[in-house]
């Protein structure tokens, strides 16, 4: 299915920087902040790496590393709790958003209870 992005990325970024931006300390950049832009279950992040057609997925509070680095085009946070995703740039991703980007990931990680991401 094609969905038509580039008014809404522009729209959602703009809104969601702010939110991003709190569980990251930097601006979400040219990110998508979208309700769902993968399909997952609840309790799960979930991820498409690039070129794939079939997602991945993280169950709540635990993390994946990446060696070497992957690219992912989709991520959708369905947990209970915020997730830093390691790459260029470090970005965090609340619970129950989504991201579309294109981006080279490194990890994904489960936010300490108090804690934030890495800038």
């Amino acid at each position: 299915m094609m969905r038509h992005k580039t008014g809404l990325r522009i729209a959602a970024a703009l809104s969601t920087a702010a939110a991003l931006g709190a569980l990251t300390g930097t601006p979400a950049g040219a990110a998508t902040d979208s309700a769902e832009a993968v399909p997952c279950q609840q309790g799960y992040v979930c991820y498409v790496e690039y070129g794939e057609f079939v997602s991945e997925r993280i169950a709540q509070g635990e993390s994946r590393t990446f060696d070497p680095a992957i690219t992912i085009t989709d991520i959708t946070n369905w947990t209970t709790m915020g997730y830093c995703i390691s790459g260029n740039p470090n970005t965090g991703l609340a619970p129950g958003r989504s991201l579309t980007v294109t981006q080279t990931i490194t990890a994904i990680r489960a936010v300490p209870a108090g804690g934030a991401c890495a800038t």
